[in-house]
């Protein structure tokens, strides 16, 4: 999970105001440890990657090897 937000870094942007929920309970173990570690600061203030900057061609790759 982590490797996605850690490979954007460029396209990262800064959240006004960080989403108030501690815990999202419709997300995987993985995700919500992503989760807790971006509440918690621990890349920077407030780091946000929006899924829609992210380019098309890496998410196509992503999807595939995930359904594969």
């Amino acid at each position: 999970m982590c490797d996605t937000l850690l490979q954007h870094k460029a396209l990262w942007v800064d959240e006004l105001a960080q989403h108030p929920a501690t815990e999202l309970t419709l997300l995987t173990e993985p995700e919500q440890q992503l989760y807790r570690d971006l509440k918690q600061q621990r890349w920077g203030q407030n780091v946000r990657l929006e899924q829609e900057r992210i380019d098309w061609a890496t998410a196509w790759s992503v999807l595939q090897r995930t359904l594969a």
